[in-house]
């Protein structure tokens, strides 16, 4: 039911395919190509992959038909996930050009089946572009998490942001060929922001625009 015309809010369909492959063993939820308008989180529980159809523009230059999730209000972060299992995202774009988010939102949020501070483990985000947030992931806290080949752009505080809300501090999260840069917004505070979560290798990554590249 997700009809990724840019027309309609899509936040119903989009939860209710997350849902069914969630709630049936787990699986591939492949998106078409197209902008996905969503006014709300979307939850994820359970291991899962989402596949888009690439991160380009629906339309002008560069486009390579690629998959939007466009969110359309301030409020509320874009992917919740919240689970102990793996969960992978790969080959779609999150953005939200309209707005200027609020702050404590993320284009994605990554913590354990409990909430801030427990622990998600072998996630994955890869070939993502995230940009117009506030932070464009948060970890809070995760382990094993790979995040590969993303473009980042234009967040109003964080690129990427590694934390633990309480508990002890553990991980070991890879962040590898991507491109982070604040070029258009110029306020943010740094591409990388790592407070706690273990160990953490920072390869072979372009960082560009903020007040700091790694605090």
């Amino acid at each position: 039911g997700v009809a990724a015309t840019g027309a309609v809010d899509d936040t119903a369909a989009m939860q209710a395919a997350i849902n069914h492959v969630q709630n049936n063993g787990g699986g591939i939820l492949h998106l078409p190509p197209g902008f996905i308008f969503v006014s709300s989180p979307l939850l994820i529980t359970k291991s899962l992959i989402i596949a888009g159809a690439g991160i380009g523009l629906g339309s002008g230059v560069g486009n390579s038909g690629g998959t939007v999730i466009r969110c359309t209000t301030t409020a509320h972060d874009v992917f919740s996930i919240a689970t102990a299992e793996s969960v992978i995202l790969r080959d779609l774009a999150i953005d939200s050009p309209f707005f200027t988010k609020s702050p404590g939102t993320a284009g994605i949020r990554i913590c354990g089946s409990g909430g801030s501070g427990n622990i998600n483990r072998r996630s994955r985000i890869e070939n993502c572009r995230i940009s117009n947030m506030r932070d464009a992931v948060v970890m809070d806290t995760a382990s094993d998490l790979v995040i590969s080949q993303c473009h980042i752009q234009d967040y109003t505080n964080v690129g990427i942001y590694s934390k633990q809300t309480g508990g002890i501090d553990s991980g070991h999260n890879t962040i590898v060929g991507c491109v982070i840069w604040d070029l258009n917004v110029g306020t943010s505070q740094a591409c990388i922001r790592y407070d706690k979560g273990g160990d953490i290798r920072i390869i072979a990554n372009k960082l560009l625009g903020s007040s700091f590249g790694f605090i």
